[in-house]
Formats: C-alpha cells, structure tokens, sequence
C-alpha cells in the first residue's frame, strides 16, 4: 500500500461525501473513476465502507441496504442498480459513527482505505468550521492502529492529507498564521513530521478550510 493511492481514494471519496450531500451518487461512477487500478475492488470496496462510517449507505432502487456483500460487487448488472446516499443524523446534520480504536474496520489492504477515509472525512468536515492540528490527526490513526510500525502510521496520515489537499485547506503555523507559502505545504509538513523522529504536537502545524 502506497500514500499516493491512499491520498487518490480519500480525493475521490471526499468528492463523493460532498456530492451525497445533495444527491445520489451511483456506485458504477466510483468505480468508473477508480478505473483499471490493479486493487480496484478493494479501493472501492474501501471507498464505500470508509463513507459508511460517515452515514453513507450502499443501496439498491427500492432503498434498501444490500446487505454490505461486496463479493464481486465490482461487476455485473447489478452494480449498475446501486447507489451511495446520504443518511443524516436524527437532528438533520452529518454524524461520523464507528469506533475510534479501529475494532469495527476490515482487515488488510481494504481496512487501510477504510480508516484512511473515515478519519479523513471526520477531519475534513471539522475544518469546516475549525482548526484541526497535525497531533490530532496522528493520535486518531495511532488509536486505531496501536501496533502499526511508524511507516504504515506516516502513510496513512500522509494519505489523508494529500487526498485533502486541493480542497481548500490552509497549513497554519501555531500561533494560527497561514504559511506564507503554501506551495507543497502538505509535503513539507509530512516531511518535516518523519525528519523530526517523534509524534507532533500542539506546536506544530494546524488546518483550517480557507
């Protein structure tokens, strides 16, 4: 699993999160844009379990569930009858749901793209309307993967930054000024996160949605 096709799924599912805000998106268009990648249907697969922690739901014409089988799902007639809706909480807003220590997520390739996406989209919504820091955002991938090795923790968070990153969101230092220069912001940030050798903290950089 590399950080560019984590940060590719979580740019493709923050584009399907915000279209389901208003409508319907069909799974055949997911899958059509995920193309002809060699792990194609656990990206998708990861795509729709990711959304689904954040009350997006796989369904079929007459509303219903399809019973979350993704055996196959990426081919066949009746992909071509699915689609992926927005649920809204009882109080009319978006809820993320799940698990924060991970125990709810798949396993393997497929639970990567999973967590890689909730966590992104959680993130996403909140710099709506907040600051979030670069300590925030590893101490969530940390509690769902408590035993991963420091490589697999730096791609996951570099995956979600980097599928966000041509979404609006500003790097701000810690006294909350934008960088002077943003070019390459997410990488520098990356960069200078692994060069350091520990976790961040509240020093470090935070984001916000301009």
């Amino acid at each position: 699993m590399t950080q560019q096709t984590l940060a590719a799924a979580v740019a493709l599912a923050e584009s399907i999160s915000r279209a389901v805000d208003d409508s319907d998106v069909p799974l055949r268009a997911v899958i059509d844009r995920v193309g002809s990648h060699p792990e194609r249907e656990a990206i998708v697969e990861g795509v729709v379990r990711g959304l689904g922690f954040a009350g997006v739901r796989l369904l079929n014409p007459a509303g219903n569930s399809n019973g979350q089988d993704f055996t196959g799902f990426t081919t066949g007639s009746p992909t071509d009858e699915l689609v992926l809706r927005r649920q809204w909480g009882p109080d009319g807003r978006y809820h993320m749901q799940g698990k924060g220590d991970g125990s709810d997520l798949p396993s393997g390739f497929v639970g990567l793209v999973a967590l890689a996406i909730r966590d992104a989209d959680a993130l996403s919504r909140e710099m709506d309307d907040d600051y979030e820091g670069l300590w925030a955002v590893v101490d969530r991938i940390r509690a769902a993967l408590p035993d991963a090795p420091d490589q697999l923790v730096h791609n996951v968070v570099g995956g979600m930054l980097l599928g966000l990153a041509d979404t609006g969101i500003i790097v701000y230092s810690d006294d909350f000024k934008p960088w002077p220069d943003q070019h390459r912001a997410f990488e520098r940030v990356l960069e200078n996160w692994k060069r350091a050798g520990t976790d961040p903290d509240m020093s470090d950089p935070w984001f916000a949605r301009d």
